[in-house]
């Protein structure tokens, strides 16, 4: 009997390998979010122009400050992400390929919507490799 080793959208593995690869994309707009949230760019172009600064120094400095802080707190609120609601939208038997959809469960983010592949890998005989997409859901 031959064994499919093509994978499922609910194995952990996978699932575990979608949650990794969707935070490290959304990291960086998260963290992006706060600091455009948190800045408050009329004050500062005030303050710069007050003092004689460089109004473009004075916003990228602040900028940087705040994303120093703003790394820590999106990597608190990203660690309880998970997936819920799976679906198999394709199996690709002959490549070893799923391609699903879901719903990320964090109530720290909006609803978004989940994309994602995973295909075995060739060069390993439990290697799984996924990608993901995502949008916020309307």
């Amino acid at each position: 009997k031959i064994i499919d080793q093509t994978p499922k959208c609910n194995d952990e593995k996978v699932k575990n390998e979608a949650v990794r690869v969707f935070i490290a994309k959304i990291r960086p707009d998260l963290i992006q979010s706060l600091i455009d949230e948190e800045i408050n760019e009329s004050d500062l172009r005030e303050y710069a122009y007050d003092k004689g600064l460089n109004v473009e120094d004075v916003l990228e400095k602040e900028k940087e400050k705040l994303k120093k802080n703003f790394s820590a707190k999106a990597d608190v609120s990203l660690q309880v992400t998970k997936i819920q609601n799976i679906r198999t939208e394709k199996l690709e038997k002959d490549i070893h390929k799923c391609n699903c959809v879901a719903d990320i469960e964090n109530t720290n983010l909006k609803p978004i919507k989940i994309f994602y592949t995973a295909q075995k890998t060739e060069d390993s005989s439990d290697g799984v490799y996924v990608e993901t997409t995502y949008e916020l859901k309307e």
